[in-house]
């Protein structure tokens, strides 16, 4: 009796990892996906991709689909983020890196 009682509970909780997992990977891709308005019209017309500000951290949006980073704009000095709210264009990947060293430093 006592084991069933134990699988029991053990199931409930992993059930409950799972659907909690879920969620958060549901939730995280749904955000992601998508950018301002102004920087994606924006970056239909040009090559390369672009840095922006999205919840408070940077993003990088390329090919319609945007990336967070671990960068905090708040952080940040005022110039920087307001280039960030205006979008950032990038020419290539070296200089995309370059703009997240200097921004992550």
């Amino acid at each position: 009796m006592k084991m069933r009682i134990k699988l029991a509970v053990l199931s409930a909780l992993f059930i409950g990892a799972l659907l909690s997992g879920a969620a958060a990977a549901k939730s995280i891709a749904t955000v992601s996906e998508t950018a301002p308005p102004e920087v994606a019209v924006r970056a239909k017309d040009k090559e390369g991709c672009w840095l922006y500000d999205s919840g408070g951290y940077v993003a990088v949006y390329e090919n319609g689909k945007t990336e967070l980073t671990d960068i905090e704009t708040q952080t940040l000095n005022d110039c920087d983020r307001e280039l960030l709210r205006e979008g950032i264009p990038v020419r290539d990947r070296n200089e995309l890196l370059t703009l997240l060293e200097d921004l992550g430093s």
